[in-house]
């Protein structure tokens, strides 16, 4: 499995192949062509920042979900992690750091459900099953957070909805051919 620094220079190595491909197919360039084919790929700073973020959001929620949920986060350890960031002594040090702390608070954990079934024997004699969930790691950062209480309900909704959405574009669609057939409404193709 890739880790998340080998994925980053897979993207990295991507684009720059994008960039420095676009005039020389044999990487023979000038600084004027280079430049050049950054503003076509990249035309201004709005458009960098849409890039950089779009790659950032990727990276962080593909880290998340790889990372597993083994890990014992606090949001006490807050100013303990701020005051290890900042009292870092050399670059090496200070960017370890860094990524720790990026991990923690920005990436974090992602919530994790586990499928569970109780067996008992009811009062009448007859075995019962029941299915239910049970909590192995709680959300913690921003992208678990997000992940949590934001994209696991809309799946949830997109599961009980299930092809409602087509029930009710077909319901709008026959309605609309109906009135047509009728004369009321005009809609090119419709006998």
């Amino acid at each position: 499995m890739l880790t998340f620094s080998s994925r980053s220079r897979i993207v990295a190595l991507a684009i720059g192949i994008l960039i420095t491909n676009q005039a020389a197919p044999f990487g023979l360039q000038t600084a004027k062509d280079l430049k050049n084919n950054i503003a076509k790929v990249i035309p201004n700073k709005k458009k960098a920042a849409l890039v950089f973020i779009t790659i950032s959001v990727f990276a962080g929620f593909s880290r998340l979900w790889s990372k597993g949920s083994k890990f014992d986060y606090h949001a006490s350890d807050l100013k303990k992690d701020i005051k290890k960031l900042l009292a870092s002594s050399s670059f090496a040090e200070f960017r370890a750091n860094l990524l720790e702390f990026i991990d923690k608070w920005i990436v974090g954990r992602a919530v994790s459900l586990n499928d569970v079934s109780y067996s008992y024997t009811a009062e009448d004699g007859r075995k019962v099953s029941e299915k239910d969930k049970k909590l192995k790691a709680t959300p913690f950062g921003l992208f678990g957070l997000f992940h949590a209480y934001v994209l696991l309900p809309l799946e949830k909704m997109a599961k009980i909805s299930g092809d409602w959405d087509k029930v009710i574009v077909g319901v709008i669609l026959g309605k609309i051919l109906a009135d047509a057939r009728a004369g009321s409404v005009i809609v090119p193709g419709a006998n």
